[in-house]
């Protein structure tokens, strides 16, 4: 549309039609709202050949409303950028005001009818993601609730760059609704999109309303979190407020969910605990940028986060608070932390565990945040039995690769090294003696008379530095020896500090990192999480990922291939040891995008997380307080993620796939660990794409017995006095088929036939099926599949707690693969990343179940649980029940008399 300056346009009033009922319940009165478009501004003075001019995005402008965006661009010279709108309002009312805007660019403030200015920043939650061209992209952005009467309004909008700042900003359109408005790109309230691709069907729910559904899993949690008390640990497991074990199905959410408007998250947080969440990591740096000694914490985020907590709270949902990565704080100045300031790697790596600086800075923000009081509860986070636990610090070890003279200036080096050469001149009475005893030559910073000593590098801690070097095995045993007190100290100190003078009351833990040799290094890092109450980990698992911004973003003319950890066993990354002595929980999985095998995230996770004993995954990550409906690198928010929660959610804290006893239990002594002599059990390296240009990933070596046993039984690992393994062979042998390419669980329940790419669960409340099939049918229980889907998770649960061939009512979940639509590609080539709606592939699948009754009724379930229009056919004929499973639904409820 060209720009009409002067000119009044007509604006539509819209009438909003109610959503379809849910089953039982009456129908509201509906909300009604009014649309207008941006580039029908009644006055501007905006740019007319803006940049970003929708002509500039022949291929996607149709993903605007109107085909077209108010656009500006260009530095302020003279007077503010303005715009105004003359709006019909349809009645008097308290509206929530919407904009769909150009990401965060372009700050301004907006008034209707000269009323009080109200200001959107750069800070606004962007609610979801429109992709026109590379970093450019229309989001919506709610700006608040204003009342306003019946009749013409005026809404102005001043951009709030000044004299020689850049004044770009985009707006597509606005809303005011007197209700909840669902943000779906160009779409108005009440419309959907209905556009999928070939084999495939559209991904539209609508809200998630109050009402139960015919199935919600929100029962399965508290009625508030924390309702009766703190969460604990007892030995390997934690403990509830009743004094029973507790595992958790949780989410990561970032700093962008918390900037969302309340309404929306409230919405996440019905979503999340009525798919069976009940823990969410929230992983969001909270100090305020604006400092030039960042020793405070965002007062914004901070208010945004005490909501946060306080909405799951009011689901069940327990908290746990992530503030601390060193890849978000970028050193300013000397102030902040000395020696960062000229040098181009400005992360500080490693340093929070000996730099006082650095860790006066982390207490200040550990302080504010544990401290000060939620205004929604009255009570501070470090005392709010809601939050279950606070982590030290995320992704970070002296053990990793990151430890190297590049990353670490000279000014910090020399911190750490005094403090070894003190430590070796306590242990040897002095420096000279520990080269003597070393019998390695001086290294290049060795000062022994003045007590400083060289550390060497990641590499030099590893198998590999110490290869054929009896000399230098033996200074680096003291490296690693010293190193390892060096982390404990710092983990041990902090928590002592935050139990006595911040009087937290929630579990403290450490970190969750990887290092540079798993056989030898791993083991000493977890003896530092001990010091913690729980042992941490992170995990991730892709395909070829290449090109531009590959490591954080999915974009046109990248290459990738998909891949299927349900044909590489030995490289997945569930097949660790767990430690016995400390909850066990994998604070970040994920299978990052762009992946089609993305299903067996959850079910692996569900299967073998609960063969091994974990006591908690928070899923990487949550982008939308909705469905996603765009590509995104780490996201679980879509329908083969997500959607394949229920079922798996309730059979994983429910406790239906049995915990297996120890099949190897290996005991550690922590000197010879120091003396490299390492663990004998395989551990994988799964590094997310973000951090995998710090180190390598993949898995150690190891026999093929051992790399294989955590998915027959329990494999186990403690410290003590006298190291040795202890493995049941018999079992190994008997489980593991390495011809036929087939493991069995020594529960029974689970199978894993890695040759075909498949893995079953077989349990008396729920049977499942993940991976890549075929024409023929698959048995599993008394169920069979017939399916001419490639790859497809089925999962069958027991909704009332009986077994299932006595249950009432039988949820039956299927997911395939899903993807953005218009989302195009060539050979493994990226041509388009699509956008709204998301697809999924249609379910081509039939069910027969050899179970005596027939079903009262088979209704097809929505994405929220709500029986949807149709009726699902299905036959009962001696003692045999036959579906034909919906090729557009992921949600089948049987009931029975």
């Amino acid at each position: 549309m060209r720009f009409l300056l002067g000119l009044t346009p007509i604006l539509a009033l819209l009438a909003i039609l109610p959503a379809t009922p849910e089953l039982g319940h009456a129908q509201a009165e509906a909300p009604s709202f009014v649309w207008w478009e941006g580039e029908a501004a009644t006055s501007h003075n905006f740019n007319p050949r803006p940049d970003f001019a929708a002509r500039n995005y022949p291929n996607t402008r149709e993903r605007l409303s109107g085909n077209d965006w108010l656009a500006n661009s260009g530095t302020r010279r003279g007077e503010a950028f303005k715009a105004e709108w003359q709006v019909e309002v349809p009645k008097s009312a308290t509206y929530h005001f919407w904009t769909r805007k150009f990401w965060k660019h372009g700050p301004f403030k907006w008034r209707f009818d000269g009323g009080k200015w109200q200001e959107c920043l750069a800070n606004c939650g962007l609610e979801d993601n429109t992709s026109l061209a590379t970093h450019i992209g229309a989001n919506w952005v709610w700006l608040g609730q204003t009342k306003l009467g019946k009749g013409k309004a005026k809404l102005e909008i001043e951009l709030l760059a000044n004299q020689g700042q850049s004044g770009s900003a985009c707006f597509d359109c606005f809303i005011l609704m007197d209700g909840h408005f669902q943000p779906r790109g160009k779409l108005k309230p009440g419309e959907k999109s209905g556009e999928a691709m070939p084999d495939h069907f559209p991904i539209e729910p609508d809200l998630e309303g109050e009402s139960e559904g015919l199935f919600n899993l929100r029962r399965l949690n508290e009625t508030v979190a924390g309702e009766n008390g703190f969460v604990t640990r007892k030995k390997g497991e934690f403990i509830g407020s009743d004094g029973k074990p507790m595992r958790f199905w949780g989410v990561n959410i970032g700093t962008g969910i918390l900037e969302l408007g309340d309404a929306s998250i409230d919405h996440l947080a019905r979503m999340l605990a009525r798919h069976g969440v009940n823990a969410v990591r929230i992983h969001s740096k909270l100090f305020d940028d604006k400092e030039r000694v960042r020793k405070k914490v965002d007062q914004h985020l901070l208010s945004r986060l005490h909501y946060a907590v306080t909405a799951f709270k009011r689901e069940g949902i327990y908290s746990t608070l992530s503030f601390y990565f060193p890849v978000w704080f970028n050193v300013k100045n000397d102030d902040e932390l000395a020696g960062y300031a000229k040098r181009n790697e400005k992360q500080p790596f490693a340093a929070i565990f000996f730099s006082e600086q650095l860790q006066s800075l982390h207490r200040a923000w550990a302080e504010e945040l544990l401290t000060t009081k939620n205004p929604h509860t009255k009570t501070a986070l470090g005392q709010e039995p809601a939050v279950l636990m606070v982590e030290l610090v995320n992704e970070d070890s002296l053990f990793f690769w990151t430890f190297n003279e590049r990353l670490i200036p000279p000014e910090q080096r020399e911190i750490l090294e005094k403090r070894f050469g003190a430590w070796l001149a306590k242990k040897y009475k002095s420096c000279d003696a520990a080269l003597s005893t070393w019998g390695w030559q001086n290294q290049s910073r060795d000062e022994p008379k003045q007590k400083r000593m060289t550390l060497l590098q990641a590499w030099d801690m590893t198998g590999d530095g110490v290869r054929n070097n009896p000399a230098k095995q033996r200074r680096m045993a003291d490296q690693l020896e010293f190193l390892a007190w060096v982390q404990r100290d710092y983990y041990s100190e902090e928590i002592e500090h935050y139990r006595k003078k911040f009087k937290v009351k929630t579990l403290i833990g450490t970190s969750n990192w990887h290092t540079a040799d798993p056989r030898i290094l791993e083991a000493i890092e977890h003896e530092t999480y001990h010091a913690g109450d729980v042992v941490d980990r992170h995990a991730y698992f892709g395909g070829r990922h290449e090109g531009d911004a590959n490591s954080y973003s999915i974009r046109s003319g990248q290459r990738y291939a998909s891949r299927s950890a349900l044909r590489e066993p030995h490289n997945s990354m569930l097949a660790n040891p767990r430690f016995e002595s400390r909850p066990e929980i994998y604070s970040e999985i994920g299978w990052p995008n762009p992946n089609r095998f993305k299903a067996e995230w959850p079910f692996l996770c569900a299967a073998y997380g609960s063969l091994q004993g974990i006591d908690g995954y928070f899923h990487f990550a949550v982008n939308s307080a909705y469905w996603l409906h765009s590509a995104e690198k780490f996201s679980l928010s879509t329908p083969s993620v997500f959607g394949s929660f229920p079922a798996l959610a309730l059979a994983y804290r429910r406790g239906d796939i049995n915990e297996a006893d120890p099949i190897v239990e290996e005991t550690l002594n922590i000197d010879e660990l120091y003396n490299f002599a390492g663990t004998k059990l395989p551990q994988s390296i799964n590094l997310d794409a973000l951090r995998g240009g710090d180190g390598k990933g993949g898995s150690t070596g190891g026999e093929s017995l051992l790399k294989l046993a955590p998915f027959v039984g329990k494999v186990s690992q403690e410290f003590g006095k006298k190291s040795g393994l202890k493995r049941n062979d018999k079992a190994l042998e008997k489980g593991i088929d390495l011809k036929a390419g087939v493991i069995r669980s020594s529960t029974n329940q689970l199978v894993w036939d890695f040759a075909k790419g498949v893995a079953t669960i077989d349990t008396p409340r729920t049977l499942g099926l993940c991976g890549f099939t075929s024409a023929e049918a698959l048995a599993l229980g008394d169920f069979t599949l017939t399916t001419k889907n490639e790859y497809i998770s089925l999962v069958v649960t027991s909704l009332d707690d009986q077994p299932l061939k006595a249950s009432k009512r039988v949820l039956v979940q299927v997911v395939t693969e899903d993807l953005p639509f218009g989302w195009k590609e060539n050979n493994g080539a990226i041509e388009n990343t699509g956008g709204y709606p998301m697809n999924m592939r249609k379910v081509q699948a039939s069910l027969s179940w050899a179970r005596k009754d027939a079903p009262k009724r088979v209704v097809a379930l929505d994405m929220r649980g709500v029986a949807s229009n149709q009726q699902s056919d299905f036959k009962h004929e001696k003692g045999s029940l036959s579906l034909s499973l919906p090729e557009d639904a992921l949600y089948l409820l049987l009931e029975f008399e």
